[in-house]
């Protein structure tokens, strides 16, 4: 599901970050993106503490169910960007209500390379995949991707893994819950100080709400509406 990521990002490096708690099955689908994207920076160490996480969360679900799925549909946010040309599509989870994305720096030490321009997002939008986990074949990918020696076969084969857990998206038929949901992702990046990203994640509140105000039950919602556009001028004047 998620793109490669641009050949320009080879040159940063990711920090761990914590899964926060929630769905198992959020959680597992978490760390294995986050590994994914820290075996593509060439963290081994960190993609296998990842893996090994994801792996624990399966064993656990193994023992319970042939097959898991969550009660509610799960959250993801789709980014699109551009940085020097090279346009990419990520995929990360949402679970109760906090994006799940790494922290990545750049790398200067040694060559004391130029820090490029800010990465351009093009596209926030937050959908839903309906997860359902083949616990005992999710058990035996993710010990094979976990002993995989090479870091170009634990993305190939992960990646695949990953796109066939989230074949199943249903985006939101009402403009008005995707606003709430982008509005909460947004508060929460505001908390933890992600300006840039936060304020894209309020312009596609306001994208949501001009849907929203162009169906025929709108009159019935203006108050809700125009509460929320408060908030979003509110957040982004905080």
């Amino acid at each position: 599901m998620n793109a490669s990521i641009p050949t320009i990002l080879r040159n940063m490096q990711i920090e761990k970050v914590p899964v926060p708690a929630g769905d198992r099955a959020e959680q597992l689908i978490a760390n294995l993106t986050l590994s994914i994207i820290a075996a593509q920076l060439n963290a081994k160490a960190t993609a296998s503490e990842y893996l090994v996480e994801a792996h624990s969360l399966a064993a656990n679900l193994s023992n319970e169910t042939l097959t898991y799925r969550p009660l509610q549909p799960s959250k993801f946010a789709r980014l699109t960007f551009d940085m020097n040309g090279e346009t990419g599509v990520l995929v990360f989870p949402i679970i109760n209500d906090i994006l799940v994305i790494p922290t990545i720096r750049f790398d200067v030490k040694g060559g004391g390379a130029e820090i490029p321009h800010m990465t351009s997002i093009m596209g926030f939008d937050v959908t839903r995949f309906m997860l359902r986990i083949r616990t005992r074949t999710t058990l035996a990918v993710l010990e094979e991707i976990k002993n995989t020696a090479s870091l170009e076969k634990l993305v190939d084969r992960a990646t695949n893994f990953l796109s066939e857990c989230l074949y199943n998206e249903k985006p939101f038929a009402d403009p008005l819950d995707r606003a709430d949901d982008c509005l909460e992702v947004a508060r929460d990046l505001l908390k933890n100080g992600n300006f840039p990203l936060a304020s894209i994640a309020l312009a596609d509140v306001d994208l949501a709400l001009d849907s929203f105000m162009k169906m025929p039950s709108m009159a019935d919602h203006l108050g809700v509406v125009q509460g929320m556009r408060d908030q979003v001028k509110r957040m982004m004047h905080s």
